[in-house]
């Protein structure tokens, strides 16, 4: 099946249906790479993503790392008090700078 065959109309009819006659996306779906770059590109992209909650890093200091849409995170409570976010890499080497979430 081509990328052109996959994003046709006629292949999510069932989809569609009210909640009590409804199917599930078609197989390819789970697997296709054009299927999830277009995905990532619509949904996940232009839009907010729900990383965690604000009471989770509740302290100055608290940090939580997480993956959103391939990219590695870490959002942290900083001292004034403000919640910020950024790239979980070391811009020299490329390694991960923390995991899991802490203090």
């Amino acid at each position: 099946m081509t990328a052109i065959d996959i994003f046709a109309p006629e292949h999510y009819e069932r989809v569609r249906q009210p909640v009590t006659e409804a199917e599930g996306l078609p197989p390819w779906c789970y697997t296709s790479e054009a299927w999830f770059r277009a995905e990532h590109d619509r949904l996940f992209r232009p839009h907010w993503v729900c990383v965690g909650r604000a009471d989770q890093i509740a302290e100055p200091g608290d940090y939580l790392t997480r993956s959103a849409a391939g990219a590695a995170l870490v959002i942290l409570r900083d001292r004034d008090g403000m919640i910020r976010a950024f790239a979980n890499t070391c811009r020299h080497r490329g390694a991960r700078l923390l995991e899991g979430d802490g203090n």
